[in-house]
């Protein structure tokens, strides 16, 4: 019995660390100027989101937008994303250089890195859909279709 019960609580434990890949996050790794690149060279528009800790706002958008499902299939397809913490010290220049008054603030750019957009505060899912499907990249929107 005893065996039993260490047995069962490894298993708890590593279940607790092994996540689905749905679950992983979506967003870029690496620096914002290397997104940019990867945008330009892949033509897909990008968007940085720019989030606090403290930010109650942003931790919904987190649990109720970003985690989505179809969100993130159609940020992945047709996005490259980006996610800061603005207060910490590497991003405080980047949230600065964009005027960053707000959060959370997500800011659209197409490929060539021209700002497109902003959202200040909470967007909701649908919304946030809807404004994926207006500024994604047009080309990755054509329906090509045989000449007769």
């Amino acid at each position: 019995m005893n065996t039993l019960l260490k047995w069962s609580i490894v298993v708890v434990v590593l279940l607790c660390f092994l996540q689905p890949s749905s679950a992983q996050s979506h967003y870029y790794n690496g620096s914002v100027e290397q997104i940019a690149l990867n945008a330009r060279t892949q033509n897909k528009a990008y968007f940085i989101t720019f989030s606090t800790q403290w930010c109650q706002p942003c931790k919904r958008m987190e649990q109720e937008v970003f985690s989505d499902p179809g969100i993130k299939n159609f940020s992945e397809k047709f996005y490259n994303s980006y996610k800061v913490d603005a207060e910490l010290t590497q991003f405080n220049l980047l949230a600065m250089s964009h005027n960053v008054k707000a959060y959370p603030t997500v800011i659209f750019f197409d490929s060539s890195g021209k700002e497109i957009l902003r959202l200040e505060g909470y967007t909701n899912r649908d919304k946030f859909l809807a404004i994926l499907k207006q500024y994604a990249p047009a080309q990755n929107n054509r329906t090509i279709t045989a000449f007769r």
